[in-house]
Protein backbone atom coordinates (compact mmCIF):
# COMPACT_ATOMS: atom_id res chain seq x y z
CA UNK A 1 0.00 0.00 0.00
CA UNK A 2 1.31 3.41 -0.95
CA UNK A 3 1.57 6.30 1.48
CA UNK A 4 -0.20 9.27 -0.09
CA UNK A 5 1.37 12.75 -0.02
CA UNK A 6 -1.02 14.76 2.15
CA UNK A 7 1.25 17.59 3.28
CA UNK A 8 -0.92 20.03 1.29
CA UNK A 9 -3.86 19.09 3.52
CA UNK A 10 -2.03 19.70 6.81
CA UNK A 11 -3.33 23.26 7.19
CA UNK A 12 -6.99 23.98 6.58
CA UNK A 13 -6.24 27.42 5.13
CA UNK A 14 -4.33 25.77 2.25
CA UNK A 15 -7.30 23.89 0.81
CA UNK A 16 -11.07 23.89 0.50
CA UNK A 17 -13.85 21.60 -0.67
CA UNK A 18 -15.21 22.14 -4.18
CA UNK A 19 -17.83 19.81 -5.68
CA UNK A 20 -17.24 17.33 -2.87
CA UNK A 21 -13.46 17.21 -3.34
CA UNK A 22 -10.56 18.84 -1.58
CA UNK A 23 -8.64 21.26 -3.80
CA UNK A 24 -5.60 23.40 -3.08
CA UNK A 25 -6.03 27.16 -2.67
CA UNK A 26 -4.21 29.43 -5.11
CA UNK A 27 -2.54 31.25 -2.22
CA UNK A 28 -1.11 28.07 -0.63
CA UNK A 29 2.69 28.07 -0.31
CA UNK A 30 4.75 26.50 -3.13
CA UNK A 31 5.60 23.40 -1.09
CA UNK A 32 1.88 22.76 -0.52
CA UNK A 33 1.17 23.32 -4.24
CA UNK A 34 3.89 20.81 -5.14
CA UNK A 35 2.57 18.33 -2.57
CA UNK A 36 -0.92 18.62 -4.09
CA UNK A 37 0.43 17.97 -7.61
CA UNK A 38 2.26 14.91 -6.31
CA UNK A 39 -0.92 13.72 -4.57
CA UNK A 40 -2.90 14.02 -7.83
CA UNK A 41 -0.26 12.01 -9.68
CA UNK A 42 -0.44 9.32 -6.98
CA UNK A 43 -4.23 9.21 -7.35
CA UNK A 44 -3.93 8.86 -11.10
CA UNK A 45 -1.40 6.02 -10.70
CA UNK A 46 -3.66 4.25 -8.18
CA UNK A 47 -6.64 4.45 -10.51
CA UNK A 48 -4.57 3.21 -13.44
CA UNK A 49 -3.09 0.33 -11.42
CA UNK A 50 -6.50 -0.67 -10.04
CA UNK A 51 -8.11 -0.53 -13.46
CA UNK A 52 -5.49 -2.72 -15.12
CA UNK A 53 -4.87 -5.06 -12.16
CA UNK A 54 -6.04 -8.68 -12.28
CA UNK A 55 -7.19 -8.70 -15.90
CA UNK A 56 -7.26 -11.71 -18.17
CA UNK A 57 -4.22 -12.61 -20.29
CA UNK A 58 -6.25 -11.94 -23.42
CA UNK A 59 -7.14 -8.43 -22.31
CA UNK A 60 -3.56 -7.83 -21.18
CA UNK A 61 -2.37 -8.78 -24.68
CA UNK A 62 -4.76 -6.20 -26.14
CA UNK A 63 -3.57 -3.56 -23.68
CA UNK A 64 0.05 -4.29 -24.55
CA UNK A 65 -0.73 -3.34 -28.15
CA UNK A 66 -2.13 0.07 -27.10
CA UNK A 67 -0.15 3.27 -27.05
CA UNK A 68 -0.05 5.21 -23.76
CA UNK A 69 -2.52 7.67 -25.29
CA UNK A 70 -4.96 4.86 -26.14
CA UNK A 71 -4.65 3.44 -22.62
CA UNK A 72 -5.35 6.87 -21.13
CA UNK A 73 -8.39 7.29 -23.41
CA UNK A 74 -9.66 3.89 -22.32
CA UNK A 75 -9.21 4.82 -18.68
CA UNK A 76 -11.01 8.14 -19.20
CA UNK A 77 -13.94 6.31 -20.79
CA UNK A 78 -14.14 3.99 -17.76
CA UNK A 79 -14.06 7.00 -15.42
CA UNK A 80 -16.93 8.57 -17.38
CA UNK A 81 -18.96 5.37 -17.11
CA UNK A 82 -18.33 5.18 -13.37
CA UNK A 83 -19.39 8.80 -12.93
CA UNK A 84 -22.61 8.13 -14.82
CA UNK A 85 -23.38 5.11 -12.64
CA UNK A 86 -22.87 7.20 -9.48
CA UNK A 87 -25.54 9.60 -10.72
CA UNK A 88 -28.17 6.84 -10.64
Amino acid sequence: MRKMDLFWKSKKEWCHIKNGRFVINDNAPPEAQESYKHYLEQCKENIYESYFDGISPELQAELDKMTPEEKEASLEEERRKCAEMKEW
